[in-house]
């Protein structure tokens, strides 16, 4: 998409926006309810839109201002849809999308446009780093891939501090402090999550009638109770693993312990049972910290399903098939491709990624979720600080609820048990700055997703050798970026 088009754009989005009002007005003279004088009305968690404004959460302190139509520009790589639509359509979550766009458009006067590089999630970064050297400002913000580019966007100074932009509040509840805290690598943020952008973690889901027919423990009692841990995970995969057929193979229509579409789902078992690939040194850089026991157990837990041929299913055409038709008991997945089961025949279930053991306090879910950043070349700061803090703030209005409380529960969510595994998912987040920023980079790669390429892939234990080969590559590729990364930081010191 190009500039160029977002006449045609604004024209469908002026027309989509009249269509709403239009529904509004019918509302309002069949219920007798108005909205909130004071801003948007809030949605409620069966997606209405309510009518008395939350007074225990505080407003934002961005003025109404007129930016007279200015263009904020957004490119983003489609990885995931939850950020700006065309039009309403009827569905929940979209019309949640559209209505944040339309507040914002409406109390800032701006218009959006979007450009979305789908299928290309390493297509952003050269793209943004061509366009910040030609000084075009053609974005005001950019929605990465949660590891493709994310360090080069910061040491190719194509991102601009959020300290630097006007009334973007940091402090303010609707910024996630703790994700902030963990990717900011230096004295600027680059990065920030607030509640514009939905987590994206993965879960294991479940085949319930596999577990009801072989009476195997039941997962969510065993999250509630503390207990669900890697052993107890494993321990039941084998167990669940059979040949149907009788012919001394396990294959496909004979069941399976566990599948997962991708090998990085496996990544998540390291990070769920406490352990992480880097940590902050005195000094509060990022140092590699994986070669411990507590990893070297971890692999050999998940060996004991990977040492059982069939236990473990991988086939990048049809292990996700397989789960649909109840020959699996676990499918390793993203949140955001949990829509995905909802045709399927079967007791559908899902719990976290399991803990080490029954010491490790809590469980921890690693959010693959988007990140977003501001463009080092956009020229009107005031513009892009109040849209970036105005949408923040109106997420908890609009699409937080719209996601959690109606999509998720409505579509995906079938039961009690599951709604609170939702929330438990959401309420585990973590994160992997050394996963973020150098999840692709050699070294760091092979390190971040030991389980499936070590483990699951090659079928090894032998993680000393594997740290050994690759400590040296991603030690320089940490040295090298906080040496870039001081060059930039020096920049903005120096800038207005």
């Amino acid at each position: 998409m190009i500039l160029e088009e977002t006449g045609n754009m604004r024209k469908k989005r002026m027309l989509s926006l009249l269509l709403a009002l239009l529904l509004l007005l019918v509302c309002f003279a069949s219920c007798g309810k108005t909205g909130d004088a004071d801003g948007p009305a809030r949605m409620e968690p069966d997606g209405e839109s309510g009518t008395e404004p939350d007074d225990a959460r505080p407003s934002h302190q961005v003025p109404e201002l007129d930016f007279n139509g200015a263009t904020f520009g957004v490119l983003h790589s489609g990885f995931l849809p939850e950020y700006f639509v065309e039009e309403l359509t009827g569905d929940t979550l979209n019309d949640a999308v559209f209505k944040r766009m339309t507040d914002t458009e409406s109390y800032l006067n701006v218009t959006f446009f979007d450009d979305a590089r789908e299928d290309d999630i390493k297509a952003i970064q050269p793209l943004l780093s061509k366009l910040v050297m030609a000084g075009d400002d053609v974005y005001s913000m950019v929605i990465s891939h949660c590891i493709a580019g994310v360090s080069a966007l910061v040491t190719e100074n194509c991102l601009m501090p959020y300290e630097k932009l006007p009334y973007v509040d940091l402090d303010a509840e609707w910024w996630n402090q703790r994700a902030t805290e963990e990717l900011r690598l230096g004295e600027y943020t680059f990065y920030g999550v607030s509640d514009f952008e939905i987590p994206n973690p993965y879960g294991v889901f479940f085949n319930r009638d596999i577990v009801t027919d072989y009476n195997l423990p039941d997962p969510y009692e065993m999250v509630e109770e503390g207990t669900w841990t890697l052993d107890r995970f494993v321990d039941m995969a084998l167990k669940a693993t059979k040949d149907l057929d009788g012919d001394g193979q396990i294959r496909e229509g004979d069941q399976c312990g566990i599948t997962a579409e991708e090998l990085s789902r496996y990544t998540s078992i390291m990070t769920a049972s406490g352990q992480y690939l880097t940590e902050r040194n005195e000094d509060g850089r990022l140092v590699i910290i994986a070669n411990t026991e507590r990893m070297q157990s971890i692999i050999e837990k998940l060996y004991r399903a990977v040492s059982r041929k069939g236990t473990i299913w991988y086939d990048q055409e049809s292990g996700k098939n397989v789960f649909e038709e109840g020959h699996i008991l676990f499918s390793l997945d993203a949140i955001s491709n949990g829509n995905q089961y909802r045709g399927m025949d079967v007791d559908l279930g899902l719990v976290p990624y399991p803990k080490y053991d029954e010491e490790q306090k809590e469980y921890l879910s690693l959010d693959f979720g988007c990140l977003v950043g501001v463009p080092s070349s956009v020229t009107d700061r005031q513009m892009v600080g109040a849209v970036i803090e105005y949408m923040a703030w109106d997420s908890a209005n609009t699409v937080r609820p719209a996601y959690f409380d109606v999509y998720l529960d409505g579509k995906l969510a079938r039961d009690p048990d599951m709604r609170r595994m939702l929330q438990l998912l959401f309420d585990t987040i973590t994160y992997e700055a050394g996963g973020n920023y150098f999840g692709f980079t050699n070294g760091f790669r092979q390190l971040f997703y030991t389980m499936g390429s070590m483990v699951v892939s090659a079928g090894d234990t032998a993680f000393a050798s594997w740290y050994k080969q690759n400590e040296r590559p991603a030690t320089y590729a940490l040295k090298d970026f906080y040496k870039s990364l001081d060059k930039v930081e020096t920049l903005w010191d120096n800038a207005k």
